[in-house]
């Protein structure tokens, strides 16, 4: 059939210098199979098995190791600074009991989760994301030791919004925690929710990153590192945001929705070792799925400020979003869109979403 008149179907870019898996040596099952989990090149195959080749052998029922010692790229890796590859990454998103309790596995024979691309729609440039709400965002911000994962996330798009009023502002995250903290029932645990911490935002506000300064360490015996100065509580109480909206975390449009109306999206998602920490995803910046049978009770929170729809990507579940994380610039550290900042695949939302929220 001819293709004139038409343009090819959207592809994710990928980092110059790397190898597509398929044009790569590898067996072409092999490559079927990691598709499904969204790699995209041998660079990610590569830095994975580093840290998970019994996981990755046994997902492709095969020694891993010879195969990849095959490749003329399999000593390739991502050159990370020290301070890179000994960082430790905090999380903080606690998970509600119910979805620890039902926390869904990976089903690569189950194609319901992979949302249909829209009617009509219209392929950009390649690499040109659909919507990137990062020029309006505050520059990248370190959690450092604590897991404040939540109030990183959800200060963002506070002053997202503020900046989109005219009134940009640099907001307290320590403010955020330390409220929450008071808010959540669980005083003495490290983390909280955004069921929490948005809502705080409307009611309560959050005061100047001037008035009360982010502490990136822990304090024993105080998790939320209270009592706040004197002048941090009226003055967040003048910074108030008029509304949230609690969002399906597992709706790839209604987010989508929310970002093409210029607004951003906290989520909280489930993390997995093998899909967020490989040398190239700390590099990139671009997550993958995790192994079938993977397990985690560890939440992360990040905010949504982009995305772009990939029609030639189906295993990435049509698209991904681009995300903001709160690990400075120790993760994503030349990521596409900036340092600090990933990619998110739709996939993994549509299966590891949690909470999700936006200001309107």
């Amino acid at each position: 059939m001819s293709t004139t008149g038409f343009q090819a179907l959207k592809r994710a870019r990928i980092h110059p210098g790397h190898t597509r898996l398929e044009d790569s040596l590898l067996p072409e099952p092999y490559k079927k199979a990691l598709k499904q989990l969204g790699y995209l090149t041998v660079e990610q195959v590569v830095s994975a098995a580093r840290i998970a080749g019994p996981r990755l052998s046994k997902y492709l029922s095969v020694d891993i190791q010879p195969i990849l010692r095959s490749l003329p790229l399999a000593l390739v890796a991502p050159q990370l600074s020290a301070e890179v590859e000994f960082a430790q990454y905090k999380f903080g998103a606690l998970l509600l009991q119910e979805v620890q309790a039902t926390m869904p596995r990976v089903d690569l024979t189950a194609a319901s989760h992979i949302p249909a691309p829209r009617a009509g729609f219209a392929v950009g440039p390649s690499g040109t994301p659909d919507v990137n709400l990062i020029p309006g965002m505050q520059p990248i911000r370190d959690q450092g030791g604590r897991g404040t994962c939540v109030a990183h996330a959800s200060v963002a798009a506070a002053e997202y919004y503020s900046g989109a009023q005219g009134q940009q502002q640099d907001l307290s995250e320590q403010f955020q925690y330390w409220n929450c903290k008071q808010h959540d029932g669980r005083p003495n645990e490290e983390g909280t929710f955004l069921s929490v911490a948005m809502p705080l935002l409307v009611s309560d506000g959050c005061c100047r990153e001037s008035d009360w300064p982010y502490n990136p360490n822990q304090q024993a015996g105080n998790e939320g590192q209270g009592p706040p100065p004197p002048a941090a509580v009226p003055d967040a109480a003048t910074r108030k945001v008029p509304h949230v909206k609690q969002l399906s975390p597992q709706s790839v449009m209604e987010i989508k929705d929310e970002l093409a109306a210029n607004r951003p999206v906290p989520v909280s998602v489930v993390v997995y070792e093998d899909c967020w920490f490989p040398d190239e995803i700390r590099n990139s910046g671009d997550v993958t799925m995790p192994f079938p049978g993977d397990k985690s009770n560890a939440g992360h929170a990040i905010c949504i400020v982009g995305y772009e729809d990939l029609p030639g990507e189906p295993e990435l579940g049509g698209g991904r979003f681009i995300i903001r994380n709160s690990w400075d610039g120790l993760w994503g550290v030349n990521c596409q869109f900036g340092s600090g900042y990933g990619t998110l695949p739709y996939a993994y939302l549509t299966t590891y979403g949690t909470e999700a929220y936006s200001i309107d």
